[in-house]
């Protein structure tokens, strides 16, 4: 880790904006042969759609991939977000559909619930369009209560701290913006990364938040400043798609998409302590338990089957991979109580596993998909 001398981050007074090269955004390259077309990715993009499937001659619908999951802290909610742009609740102990919330206009690809669980955060955007989303829901109505402003492309992930009172966005154009969630008023925007940024996590105290992305580095920036206090280099890792902060925040545990790795690191010296390359694929999502014991991880390409696996992370574990997905699995999250591991997937799937086992406890679908 290489200490940044209070680095200060760049100040943006307007949230980014940023040029299309083409219809389909950055990265892209689309072949379509008949109806069907076959997204090729760059390893540098995050947006891998397995499909796309042709509605009409001049028409092409997005697949529903379901790009985000969260629990809400009682663990009675459990919510899926999807390329469609919808939101689905489910009740997590039955399985039963409780709503559908409608108004992205991209995909949404981060959720967090409120510290009580009465609001509903929901990130997202269009690559193609340039279009950011922030919106905020409330769970009992089903409404939206709140439109946050993000000018530019998507936004890719959310983090709120442990007092539930700030809400911090990463996305287009490296930058990271915050929100004092009593009032949602917007309290920063800074540009930390010269490219996307697709990862935010806050510290257990909320005073530091660490953002990662499309420029192979994670840098830790203090929250009252904007300032650039540390920073983690991996070149020969590349982009940078998902962290996570153990229970205790000794350790982060980061997702490398160059060389498909996971890498582990001691906050208290900054060292990388472990490099694990046990997926298949790009390392979209990670999670601790709640007990800190096991990291969950989600990956795949979308030639193969979805990869999530259990890694202990004491000694003594053994690693554990949960077979289900047939698509790409894109995110992932553990009930309040870690007895529950969710996942999503390009299979258009919310499947539900028991943490400690790995066993499958039951497959989730968006209403709208059910009787299709």
């Amino acid at each position: 880790m290489n200490e940044m001398n209070n680095q200060p981050a760049e100040h943006v007074a307007a949230l980014p904006r940023r040029t299309a090269t083409n219809r389909f955004g950055t990265g892209w390259g689309l072949t379509i042969l008949s109806c069907v077309a076959t997204l090729l990715l760059s390893a540098t993009e995050p947006e891998l759609l397995p499909v796309f499937t042709c509605a009409t001659e001049n028409e092409l619908r997005l697949p529903a991939v379901v790009r985000s999951v969260a629990f809400s802290p009682d663990g009675k909610h459990l919510a899926a977000g999807s390329d469609d742009g919808s939101i689905t609740l489910w009740n997590a102990a039955t399985g039963r559909v409780l709503g559908t919330l409608a108004g992205h206009e991209g995909s949404v690809r981060s959720l967090r619930f409120s510290a009580d669980g009465k609001e509903l955060m929901s990130a997202g955007g269009s690559s193609a369009r340039q279009v950011g989303e922030l919106l905020v829901w409330d769970v009992a109505t089903q409404s939206r209560v709140q439109t946050l402003s993000w000018d530019g492309g998507p936004v890719y992930s959310l983090a709120l701290s442990g007092d539930g009172l700030v809400l911090a966005a990463g996305g287009a154009g490296g930058v990271v913006a915050l929100w004092n969630t009593a009032d949602w008023s917007c309290t920063g925007a800074y540009r930390i990364h010269a490219s996307d940024v697709y990862s935010v996590v806050f510290d257990l105290d909320g005073a530091r938040l660490f953002a990662a992305g499309a420029d192979a580095s994670i840098r830790v920036v203090q929250r009252s400043t904007g300032k650039i206090v540390e920073e983690m280099d991996v070149p020969e890792g590349g982009s940078v798609f998902a962290l996570a902060l153990s229970p205790d925040g000794r350790t982060l545990a980061s997702g490398h998409v160059a060389d498909q790795s996971i890498r582990v690191w001691n906050l208290v010296n900054g060292e990388c302590v472990a490099r694990h390359h046990e997926t298949l694929g790009h390392v979209r999502a990670l999670a601790f338990t709640p007990d800190g014991r096991q990291l969950a991880t989600a990956a795949g390409l979308w030639t193969l089957p979805g990869d999530v696996r259990l890694l202990p992370m004491t000694g003594g574990g053994a690693l554990t991979r949960l077979t289900g997905h047939d698509n790409v699995a894109y995110c992932l999250a553990f009930s309040p109580d870690g007895r529950v591991l969710a996942t999503g997937s390009g299979d258009e799937t919310v499947r539900l596993w028991q943490a400690r086992t790995g066993t499958p406890v039951r497959t989730l679908q968006p209403a709208d998909r059910i009787a299709r």
